[in-house]
């Protein structure tokens, strides 16, 4: 799972060239404290990469009574510009420093607190924050970061309809730190959105992709195993689709399936796997239905 050549987070196996990040800065309604935000003089010292925000009160008060607003507006879109630069390019990559984004939040929240909320949840022209792609790259130490803060927004979707929950769900954490992180993104985001996409939830795609431990997981913490997606299918549809026996028995034995469900196909899990000829799935979900109807 890498950003594609469009930019889009998007769920695959190869690896892609990532993107080059861009950001058109639309108009943007500044509330005046974040708007005074963007008067910040960014510093970065390369040596020991720290950032250093200095603002002079009374001279960015007076600045913004004085300054028409017409120009102020464009001021304001270039500080934007600069913004997204600095933050992307700090916490945004695959090789980016937890250290560094450590420092970025904490001189942020200690002289414009106001921007915190703004500069977290900024998002490149295709939709992606720095949540996202800090998930997609596995980088829980800096996505531990940003939901500290308290003011990141874990549902929001990228252009692709995928939000942070949804990204997490396709990821393998190799030990119990970033399996805590991910567990973390799943109590606070809304774990049954749907995609705006494709009706699709963060249990639709662990299913899809097979993997069991998030499906577990989500299911741990309320996913909803019978929505359905814009095609009608469940999530145990798709485990039926793709033989996932061992994921179809998860889903039977921790959720309340309800194996009568269609897709708009007319199908059900049942018959999803028997075209498949996914014996073993169909004969899970029949066991299944038999023992339900006594």
């Amino acid at each position: 799972m890498t950003p594609a050549a469009s930019g889009v987070l998007e769920i695959t196996s190869e690896e892609e060239t990532p993107p080059v990040r861009t950001f058109s800065t639309p108009q943007i309604a500044l509330d005046p404290r974040t708007a005074r935000g963007l008067g910040i003089c960014w510093h970065v010292h390369h040596n020991n990469m720290s950032m250093l925000c200095s603002v002079d009160k009374q001279i960015t008060e007076y600045f913004f009574k004085v300054v028409p607003p017409t120009f102020l507006s464009l001021l304001q879109r270039k500080a934007l510009v600069v913004l997204f630069q600095y933050w992307f390019s700090a916490a945004a990559e695959e090789a980016s420093v937890a250290s560094r984004v450590a420092v970025y939040l904490k001189e942020v929240k200690k002289a414009t607190p106001s921007l915190l909320a703004f500069l977290i949840n900024l998002a490149d022209d295709n939709g992606n924050t720095v949540l996202h792609y800090s998930v997609s790259h596995c980088n829980y130490s800096i996505v531990s970061l940003l939901l500290d803060t308290g003011v990141s927004d874990v549902n929001l979707q990228n252009n692709a309809g995928y939000t942070a929950v949804m990204l997490a769900s396709l990821t393998a954490p190799d030990g119990p730190g970033g399996m805590e992180v991910v567990r973390k993104i799943m109590e606070l985001g809304n774990i049954n959105l749907r995609s705006s996409q494709t009706g699709q939830t963060a249990l639709h795609l662990a299913v899809r992709h097979g993997r069991v431990v998030m499906v577990r997981l989500l299911l741990s913490c309320g996913a909803d195993a019978n929505i359905q997606d814009g095609q009608g299918t469940t999530a145990l549809m798709f485990a039926s689709e793709r033989g996932h026996t061992h994921i179809a028995r998860l889903l039977l034995e921790r959720s309340q399936c309800d194996l009568t469900l269609n897709d708009k196909r007319g199908q059900t899990a049942l018959s999803i796997a028997m075209r498949g000829s996914h014996t073993d799935t169909a004969a899970l979900l029949q066991a299944h239905a038999k023992a339900r109807a006594l």
